[in-house]
């Protein structure tokens, strides 16, 4: 027989034969002695050519070192087939590797890499690694692998108010990573037109509200939750633009932009309202000063009212002069008055007028309505009998209207 052997290592008996023995050199921590010891028959004779028969050998003064970081996926499904790796390793023979739970080591026991399959019941765990020789084990490197379950979508993206009875109403969210599908969950009485395992869904509602909800899908099975309520009824409404310091008697807008949802809008203001039901009204307050008014304002479907929305405080104020529109050369003197009052005013052509004195409880004391000649025009008013205290002269004529603070002494 022929035997060969590593470098370091010397055969010191029985070359030739079947049984040798050998003695192997200095190793160090570092440098061990590797290889393999190999024999082969010699030919002879009409022998076909022999073929060698090698043991592989390692001799080292100490136990490897703990194997460098395991390569490799972090997140497994049933189904998935990975390869995971390791670099050299100082003084090893061989490696034992070490799968969790619904993890089969498919090929590569005993070396650097190894393929594992993950099959049902894989819930996640550890796989490890440690590296042996003749002197023992290394210590164990280990990678975590998690249960694949996907995150939960990002936000859901669609209509939240007034989906009142709405028809093909898109929601959607943005894709996932590693998503095979989705699933979507709906309100009662609502219903998915179409496809229903994509990214975005077209919803038909009936009279109910709730939760919408999208879950990404993949081996693992469904992800997180992803939910967005809905509400059939409309939405607040935007702030009430308009003026919070008016006077008494004058005429004020208030609007709000028009609410996703609304069929209508109900109004409250403390004086008279015009346009009721639109997103803009006049309101004409009344003769007398007040604070702390408010507006409301909610937006109205079928379904349903929105949550109120308000303006306050409003501040009303009695104004030497109120009006949208001034009558000409309106004067009235003296004022404080004692007796009489003149009331002098201007007109393009004969038209009817009317005359108002009004007492801060609402309360009308004096009433004359008159045909005013074109030019200059006057009317005395007799105060006297009436109690001391602040009044307000309302004086229409045609389309115009004008107030002014009479103080009587």
């Amino acid at each position: 027989y022929n035997w060969t052997v590593p470098i370091r290592t010397t055969i010191i008996g029985g070359q030739g034969t079947n049984t040798i023995t050998v003695r192997y050199g200095t190793v160090t921590a570092t440098s061990g002695i590797v290889g393999s010891i190999c024999v082969s028959p010699t030919s002879g004779g009409n022998c076909t050519t022999p073929v060698s028969s090698c043991l592989a050998i390692s001799v080292q003064q100490s136990v490897p070192v703990t194997p460098g970081t395991i390569a490799g996926a972090v997140k497994a499904c049933p189904g998935d087939v990975f390869t995971y790796t390791i670099p050299a390793v100082r003084r090893a023979a061989y490696f034992i590797w070490t799968a969790p739970a619904g993890v089969n080591i498919l090929n590569g026991q005993g070396t650097r890499t190894v393929s594992v399959e993950f099959v049902n019941g894989f819930n996640g765990g550890l796989l490890s690694v440690i590296a042996v020789n003749g002197c023992g084990n290394s210590g164990v490197r280990t990678r975590q692998i998690a249960f694949n379950k996907l995150a939960p979508p990002g936000p859901i993206v669609g209509e939240t108010y007034g989906i009142c009875n709405k028809q093909n109403v898109p929601y959607s969210v943005p894709v996932v990573a590693g998503a095979t599908s989705y699933n979507w969950t709906v309100p009662a009485g609502a219903t998915i037109d179409g496809p229903a395992n994509g990214n975005s869904i077209v919803v038909d509602f009936g009279n109910t509200g709730g939760q919408i909800t999208a879950a990404a899908v993949n081996a693992c099975g469904q992800g997180t939750v992803r939910n967005l309520t809905v509400r059939v009824v409309p939405a607040t409404p935007s702030p009430i633009s308009g003026s919070t310091t008016v006077c008494a008697g004058s005429t004020q807008t208030y609007q709000i932009p028009a609410v996703a949802g609304a069929t209508s809008y109900l109004w409250t203001a403390p004086g008279t309202i015009v346009g009721q039901g639109g997103t803009s009204i006049q309101v004409t307050f009344g003769p007398n000063a007040a604070t702390n008014q408010s507006v409301t304002v909610r937006a109205v479907n079928t379904c349903g009212r929105s949550s109120i929305r308000t303006l306050t405080p409003i501040t009303v104020s009695l104004c030497p002069r109120i009006g949208d529109t001034y009558v000409s050369k309106l004067t009235a003197y003296p004022n404080p008055t004692k007796e009489l009052l003149n009331v002098d005013f201007g007109s393009d052509s004969d038209k009817d007028y009317s005359v108002k004195l009004i007492d801060m409880s609402g309360r009308v004391v004096y009433n004359e309505s008159n045909m005013a000649t074109e030019g200059m025009n006057n009317l005395k008013i007799n105060v006297q009998g009436l109690p001391t205290g602040l009044y307000i002269l309302n004086f229409e004529m045609g389309n115009n209207r004008e107030f002014i603070r009479i103080v009587v002494e």
